[in-house]
């Protein structure tokens, strides 16, 4: 994540994973030995990571539910991801 140090990545991963929570999103922390990861599941089924590194820096990971390309079955792929607020951020 882009803007945080070694010396304020506490603050920033104390930050997001308040607002995973205040959002009401299922969280969970742990981490290998001298790492540290917060880890959040949307309603939706989306996941996001975040992990503060042994150095002290922060990276964020997500990832989707499976959408099968073409399928009859489940649900289709979609066309736009939208943020929380129902305002589009990417489009496909």
């Amino acid at each position: 994540m882009l803007g945080t140090t070694p010396d304020t990545c506490d603050g920033y991963f104390d930050l997001v994973t308040g607002v995973w929570r205040k959002w009401g999103w299922a969280t969970r922390d742990g981490g290998a030995a001298r790492t540290d990861t917060g880890w959040a599941d949307t309603p939706d089924g989306y996941s996001l990571a975040l992990t503060r590194s042994v150095n002290g820096y922060l990276s964020m990971a997500g990832s989707t539910p499976l959408f099968l390309r073409d399928s009859v079955v489940g649900e289709p792929m979609p066309t736009r991801i939208a943020w929380r607020d129902g305002e589009a951020v990417s489009s496909l």
